[in-house]
């Protein structure tokens, strides 16, 4: 059984009206949201390094 047209319209409407808001917001928070990703990426980055030398230094003491 197929849904019917008007059914079709309902749906694609109701996820217009759910996608366009988040999308609106995502796009009104992008330079903030870029900053801290950014920020994130510079802290992993750090933690990488310093867990890299911190297995090097254990690697030579042993």
């Amino acid at each position: 059984m197929h849904p019917s047209p008007e059914h079709t319209t309902e749906v694609m409407r109701g996820i217009v009206g759910t996608v366009f808001p988040i999308l609106g917001a995502v796009t009104s928070w992008q330079e903030h949201l870029e900053w801290g990703l950014r920020i994130a990426s510079l802290v992993v980055g750090i933690l990488v390094g310093l867990l890299t030398l911190w297995s090097l230094i254990r690697k030579r003491s042993d």
